[in-house]
């Protein structure tokens, strides 16, 4: 939803993504780049409705596909998983793009299940290490910038306890554990933070 709430966006079950832009009067299918065989695992978009994103999976990939315009067209945004994208988040500030997923490369380079595109220097950027095995669900943004992610992995970095959760500090460039997180009993699907 855009911030004055008037552009809606919602996926349904069979992968379908509907677009409103009369505060959810009317809604129209919106299908980028006719990609029929591939079904729509999340989407997000900025505050004032322009810019849509779309996590799509198929049988071998996962794909990521944006509207500068509304909804129509779609385009590649430069990449190819070899896994799902199961989320996105789009940083407060509108420079950045979270992705997560069950992902260990994109573009033939490691992004191990979380990585970001910035949009001033139109690249992908990695997140240190990334999470060790298992899958990113759910991403959040704290008021401090700080990036909280959270799935089935048990370790990040390389050999770091991190389990189901963990937060990614930018200043060692790295994914930390968050005290306490042992005692969690089933992994999350999604994070929160006080906003």
């Amino acid at each position: 939803m855009d911030s004055d709430g008037s552009r809606i966006l919602a996926g349904i079950a069979d992968g379908r993504v509907y677009l409103s832009i009369d505060s959810g009067s009317h809604w129209s299918e919106v299908q980028p780049k006719g990609d029929y065989n591939s079904y729509w695992r999340t989407s997000c978009m900025d505050s004032s409705g322009s810019h849509i994103l779309i996590g799509a999976a198929s049988a071998v990939d996962g794909r990521l596909y944006l509207s500068t315009s509304g909804g129509s067209p779609f385009g590649d945004l430069e990449g190819t998983c070899d896994g799902e994208i199961r989320c996105l988040l789009l940083s407060r500030d509108e420079t950045k793009l979270f992705i997560g997923g069950d992902f260990t490369t994109l573009d033939s380079e490691t992004h191990n299940r979380l990585v970001y595109y910035d949009f001033e220097i139109r690249d992908w950027v990695a997140m240190g290490n990334g999470m060790v095995d298992g899958c990113v669900y759910g991403i959040a943004e704290a008021d401090d910038g700080t990036i909280y992610a959270c799935g089935s992995f048990t370790q990040v970095e390389t050999d770091t306890d991190a389990t189901y959760i963990a937060k990614y500090s930018w200043q060692a460039d790295e994914w930390q554990a968050i005290v306490g997180e042992s005692n969690w009993h089933t992994y999350g699907y999604g994070v929160f933070v006080r906003l």
